[in-house]
């Protein structure tokens, strides 16, 4: 039995290496990305799930493990996230990744200031249209739209329905159009 188990391990910890030298990595860590805004905790969430499938006795070898772990890494983070104050924690500022962008671009010239400005006021009031969706509209938001996943890759990285993804991202699109109207 012990044998057995530890031969699966194996099998598990050979799968997540490869998952993790291909490049669902970068998937993965953009997807952790896309809920934490810190590229630090992306790449620490996605160290977690693989940890935790690794050392756990719950993962299921015929499942894809790009989805499981997708999973995980999502469950890690609600669980992080209802544990610390998350107002008060740094999973909840901004992206300093795009904060250097726009100073670049203001500092070379290549647009004007105004047409720059307006196009930071354009991002932070999208970024804060998206922070408004509930976690599972904005998830699917983010994989269909900014990892350009196609809704059947979306629904197996959730481990829910395509028709579930449609719902949620009707049910977003909607949401989005309120709140951006008056832009």
């Amino acid at each position: 039995m012990k044998t057995q188990r530890k031969a699966e391990r194996r099998k598990v910890g050979q799968a997540i290496r490869e998952l993790l030298e291909g490049p669902e990595h970068e998937q993965l860590e953009r997807f952790a990305f896309n809920l934490c805004r810190n590229a630090e905790e992306a790449r620490e969430l996605v160290q977690e799930a693989c940890f935790r499938t690794l050392s756990g006795r719950t993962y299921d070898p015929r499942r894809p493990l790009g989805a499981w772990l997708t999973a995980a890494i999502r469950n890690i983070f609600t669980d992080l996230r209802r544990r610390a104050s998350w107002h008060d924690s740094p999973l909840h500022e901004t992206a300093p990744e795009s904060d250097a962008l726009f100073i670049e671009i203001l500092a070379d010239g290549s647009l004007p200031v105004g047409e720059a400005l307006e196009r930071e006021e354009l991002r932070k009031a999208v970024r804060a249209a998206l922070a408004s969706l509930s976690e599972p509209h904005r998830q699917v938001v983010e994989l269909c739209y900014l990892e350009k996943l196609p809704y059947e890759d979306a629904a197996r990285r959730l481990g829910i329905p395509v028709g579930t993804v449609r719902s949620r991202l009707m049910r977003a699109r909607a949401h989005l159009r309120r709140i951006m109207k008056s832009y």
